[in-house]
């Protein structure tokens, strides 16, 4: 019986090899964007694995064929190529030409030897002025939660989608390929429509695309040149149909705001003025809801872009970066106008929600911490976007004109909130460090309440040196709280905080920070707001 095992070993094992490699060569993920016209072209693009390529080749048709190569009436080669340092892959392009506007188109890509993919549904885009309707959100990465996200997104049906920047959160390292891979999945396996179409995909540069973030070169974004075909620029403009433009533009990234992008910008504006709609999407807000209004890149935004925007009449930009839900009032010269831009946003696409201003922002007219995309319908009358959540239920739209605004603008209500704690709330005194060894030493914070309403404090302190505990003692008591950690606004809530060790700490590694949360009172229950603050304990060595 050993012989005959044996035997059979050595028998199957070229088919299990052919195997393996025909396994290891087929694509492992087919996603789609554009290089040229929308309605017309189509750039299909796949991966495969291993030392050796495949010939880059995809069949086609205009009727469903079910994967059977032979049957397919159209078959058109690419290139391929590979991202530096990546030796276990290759990206295939290949792009179809002179189709029909409009039509679903069956294809699959791959090589009949080593492996093709399943058969895919893309739609062109008309080139007259049917409705179209496409989702737009930014700052993604390879979660559970943007995967959820694009589910939801995929059942609205869109005709494609403009993704805002920070999409695997790969930092241009290529280390980091796995998290792409994670988010080619998602994307492959949930962005498909209810009738079975692939939704091609539009995408705008962010700085978790690149090495260093800000001010890089197109080599320092392996992954976002590599993976996306597009024309090559970092900045491009494309047409949907009659009624929209849109401009996909570089905050920093790549490509500096000013100089040549700003250029480009005016002059394609102009050559679109007739187009009935156009809109914006890119990375760095220039009205951030949660960072700081006079950024570098978002002033640069303004400085750059906004007047273009103004003279040429983009109607919406969609911003991203902020990982918050965004709604500005419409806005012209840096001030509230009826006929101003509205800019929505601000990347939330499966991110972590980050706090917001309690109190709002003056150019705000919503605001909140909650994970959404855009869905965004075009026709010939205008422009409806409605901000999605991930419970799939629309909590906003604009314009608030629209007749279900009202029936919707409760929703953002009933969502938990995040604040920013305002500068100043929190101060720590200094930690002493005097020796090359320490043993332990005391600390003082205070919290000031900043806001309108009596709030719940409590705080922890965390980061310590193996070894080390802390201790606090409370110095003051609250003015008017029942209990000491309800403090009535303008109030104080001071600590002493002791650090003991069971052993010296050298002083290189004596750290501590305090970790804050303040919940509010004011709010029902179940509409759940705080604020949370981390703050470093400034640490003081040497004599």
């Amino acid at each position: 019986m050993q012989v005959v095992l044996t035997f059979a070993r050595a028998l199957f094992a070229p088919l299990l090899l052919a195997t393996a490699l025909a396994a290891q060569s087929a694509p492992s993920h087919v996603w789609f964007t554009w290089t040229g016209d929308t309605g017309t072209t189509l750039c299909v693009n796949f991966m495969t694995h291993g030392e050796k390529s495949v010939e880059p080749r995809v069949w086609w048709d205009t009727e469903p064929r079910a994967a059977r190569v032979a049957e397919y009436r159209n078959q058109v080669r690419g290139e391929r190529m590979r991202i530096d340092g990546l030796a276990d892959r290759w990206i295939h392009r290949v792009e179809l030409k002179d189709l029909v506007p409009g039509a679903r188109i069956h294809l699959v890509a791959g090589d009949p030897v080593h492996g093709i993919s399943r058969e895919h549904v893309v739609r062109t885009i008309p080139h007259d002025d049917s409705p179209l309707r496409f989702v737009t959100g930014g700052d993604m990465g390879p979660g559970a939660e943007t995967r959820h996200l694009l589910r939801e997104a995929a059942r609205l049906d869109p005709d494609f989608a403009i993704i805002g920047g920070d999409i695997a959160y790969a930092d241009g390292n290529l280390a980091n390929v796995g998290r792409w891979d994670s988010w080619f999945t998602y994307w492959q396996e949930e962005m498909v429509t209810r009738d079975g179409r692939s939704v091609p995909m539009v995408l705008a540069i962010g700085n978790h695309e690149v090495r260093g973030s800000f001010l890089k070169t197109p080599n320092e974004a392996p992954f976002w040149y590599g993976f996306f075909p597009q024309g090559g620029s970092s900045y491009f403009v494309r047409r949907f149909g009659a009624n929209l433009a849109t401009w996909i533009l570089d905050t920093s990234h790549t490509a500096p705001h000013e100089g040549a992008q700003t250029q480009w910008l005016d002059a394609t504006l102009g050559e679109h003025a007739l187009v009935p709609h156009k809109v914006a999407v890119y990375h760095v807000p220039f009205w951030p809801s949660n960072r700081d209004f006079e950024g570098t890149y978002s002033v640069a935004g303004r400085k750059h872009w906004m007047p273009l925007f103004e003279k040429h009449g983009i109607d919406l930009a969609f911003e991203n970066h902020d990982h918050t839900f965004k709604r500005t009032h419409p806005l012209r010269d840096g001030k509230v106008d009826p006929k101003g831009i509205v800019y929505l946003g601000d990347g939330c696409f499966g991110r972590p929600p980050r706090p917001v201003t309690y109190g709002g922002r003056w150019y705000l007219a919503r605001q909140g911490s909650v994970l959404h995309f855009w869905s965004v319908e075009v026709d010939a009358q205008g422009m409806v976007a409605r901000a999605v959540d991930d419970r799939g239920k629309v909590f906003d739209i604009h314009p608030e004109s629209h007749p279900d605004f009202l029936g919707v603008a409760c929703e953002l209500g009933e969502r938990p909130v995040l604040y920013t704690m305002p500068k100043d709330s929190i101060t720590v005194s200094g930690l002493a460090v005097p020796g090359a060894e320490w043993a332990g030493g005391t600390f003082e914070f205070r919290f000031t309440n900043p806001f309108a309403h009596t709030v719940q404090f409590s705080a922890t302190v965390d980061e310590l040196p193996e070894g080390v505990s802390a201790v606090a003692d409370q110095l003051n008591a609250v003015p008017g709280g029942d209990r000491p950690a309800a403090v009535r606004p303008g109030a104080d809530l001071v600590f002493r905080v002791t650090l003991v060790t069971t052993k010296p700490v050298p002083a290189d590694k004596v750290k501590a920070r305090v970790r804050c949360e303040v919940q509010f009172n004011e709010r029902p229950p179940g509409r759940a707001a705080r604020s949370n603050v981390n703050v470093s304990v400034p640490v003081s060595r040497g004599n």
